[in-house]
Formats: structure tokens, sequence, C-alpha cells
């Protein structure tokens, strides 16, 4: 039984990981175009026309990363379970083992992959962005509070690419 969360004129198949597959890559895309532009206007002054293009891109990139986790950890789920889908959109959470469905590391482990320090470090630079910085001047809670997570490193790319190459080794294991 196929199951549709309405978003106005769209609906989703949320338990389709391709749903979260193309979202992630039309999230890449706009996060791309504000890359471009962060890195046309920062002249190593901090400003806040950057700051906008830094919290944008960091937010969209996570949205991205995040869907693109989702729609793989699902994959890798319904390989184990017989293409099982799930009934209901909180079951995609209990697969996820994320309260708020925004915990990039906890999604990430749903995939039966260990995660390296530095791919947690990224991860969590992301989920910092999705959960308040991308969005907000401050965190709801003070622990929250991580000026350590509001940056981009130059090893990011590689890390995506290594965390997505890895997915991609544990799902060609299931072929």
């Amino acid at each position: 039984m196929t199951y549709w969360i309405s978003i106005g004129q769209m609906e989703i198949e949320f338990e389709n990981h391709n749903t979260w597959l193309e979202a992630a890559q039309e999230l890449k895309l706009s996060s791309e175009v504000l890359k471009r532009k962060l890195i046309e206007c920062v002249k190593g002054v901090y400003d806040q026309e950057a700051l906008a293009y830094f919290n944008s891109y960091m937010l969209l990139r996570g949205y991205h990363f995040e869907n693109y986790l989702k729609g793989k950890s699902l994959q890798i789920h319904l390989m184990d379970n017989n293409n099982k889908k799930p009934e209901k959109f909180n079951d995609l959470k209990k697969i996820w083992n994320s309260k708020n469905g925004h915990d990039l590391v906890n999604i990430y482990k749903s995939c039966d992959i260990e995660v390296k320090p530095m791919e947690k470090d990224f991860l969590e630079r992301l989920e910092t962005h999705i959960m308040y910085a991308g969005r907000y001047k401050t965190p709801k809670n003070e622990s929250d509070w991580n000026t350590e997570n509001r940056i981009i490193k130059s090893t990011d790319n590689i890390i995506e690419d290594q965390i997505k190459t890895r997915i991609e080794l544990k799902i060609n294991n299931y072929r």
C-alpha cells in the first residue's frame, strides 16, 4: 500500500527511497548556487551578506544530506526487510533512530555503518545548521550552542564523498 503526504498540490511518497533522493538532489543544486555566491562575496571580512550566504548554504547542504541519508537508510532497510515498506511516517523515525528526524549521525548509523570521527564532525556541523544556525540567531537550548560547528572545512567535500561511497558499497554488497 502506498501512503502519501500532501503538501499543497504536491504529494510525496514517503516510503519510497527515491523520493528522498530526488529531494536531496534538488537541495544540493540550490546549495551550490549559494556556495558560488558565498565565494563571490567573501573578501576576508565578516559582513552580513557573507553570513547570510554561509548560513543559507549550510542549511540547504544539511537538508540535502539529511534527505540523502534518509533515502539511503530507507533503501537499506527495504533490502533488509524483503521490501516491506513502513506503514506510517513515524515508522521512519524508528528506522532512523531519530526523535526529531534531523539527527544525521543516527540516520547515518541506521545504514549499519560505523561512523568515523571526521564523518561525525561533518554531520554534526550540518546538524547545527539544520537545527538552528541556518534558521535562528541562537539555539533553543544553551547547551546546543557550539561555535566550532559554524564553519566550512576544506575536507568537507572529501568527507561527503567518503560517506556516500561507504553507503554505496554497503548497498552493492546486498546485490
